[in-house]
Order: structure tokens, then C-alpha cells, then sequence
């Protein structure tokens, strides 16, 4: 389960990274603005009501928030969905294996 797991977390993971990646190249593509929208990234920038922005958690945020999905907490988290689809997985197959094993094929 843990490599499933695993695989599961880098193949979700890596879609997030490359937006952040491709967020942060325009955030600093002018060199007039790089650190303020770096550190902007970093921790985060509060809604603005005037301007219409929402705000935008820190990296920190945005980590515990990922890392809150990798964890047991009772069924909402990314980890307790997998267990469940794999104990549907493992239902489906005995239930498979048990029919065929009962039924076999024409020919045998």
C-alpha cells in the first residue's frame, strides 16, 4: 500500500510543482519585481477588497495543507480514499477469483 501510496502522491504532486513552477516564472519574469514576488510566494499575500484579489496562503500553508492529504484523519483525506479504493479493488478481485474458479470457461 505504501508504494501505491506513494506513486499516487508523486503523480498528483507533480502537476501542483509545474504550476508553481510555471507561477513563479511569471510572477518573475520582470527583474524589477523578482524578491517582492518571491517573498509574495513565500508568505503569502492577503485578499485586497478594493482590487478584487484573494488572498494567496505561503508556501508553508500550502505544504501542511498538502501534507494533512498524506495522513489517516477519517475519511477525507487523500490517504483514506486510497485505502477505500483499494478495499474495493481487493473485494472486486476475491469476487472475480471466486467466479471464475467456480464457472470456468468453455473449452476447459
Amino acid at each position: 500500500m505504501n508504494s501505491i501510496l506513494a506513486e499516487t502522491i508523486v503523480t498528483a504532486a507533480g502537476p501542483v510543482i509545474v504550476g508553481g513552477g510555471v507561477a513563479v516564472w511569471r510572477r518573475t519574469r520582470s527583474r524589477g519585481h523578482m524578491l517582492r514576488s518571491m517573498f509574495d510566494l513565500l508568505a503569502g499575500i492577503p485578499a485586497d477588497p478594493i482590487s478584487g484579489r484573494r488572498a494567496m496562503p505561503g508556501i508553508a500553508t500550502r505544504v501542511m495543507s498538502v501534507e494533512a492529504q498524506l495522513h489517516p484523519n477519517g475519511g477525507q483525506s487523500l490517504a483514506d480514499q486510497i485505502s477505500r479504493i483499494e478495499s474495493g479493488q481487493r473485494a472486486l478481485r476475491e469476487t472475480l477469483d471466486s467466479h471464475t474458479a467456480n464457472h470456468p470457461g468453455p473449452g476447459t
